[in-house]
């Protein structure tokens, strides 16, 4: 990616430098390791539905 868009309370920020770019890579990566996958999401958003 070479430039990621930011939605801020202000507008749109947009990354552009190298560093900023590593560092949305590494928490956008973080984000997909901790996430569920669309099996177990769709399971879990089922169980909630079940508990109402």
């Amino acid at each position: 990616m070479d430039t990621a868009q930011l939605d801020t309370v202000h507008g749109s920020e947009f990354l552009h430098a190298e560093a900023q770019l590593m560092e949305y890579r590494t928490i956008m990566g973080r984000l997909e390791e901790l996430s569920l996958g669309a099996s177990a999401s769709r399971d879990f958003i089922h169980s909630l539905i079940a508990a109402l």
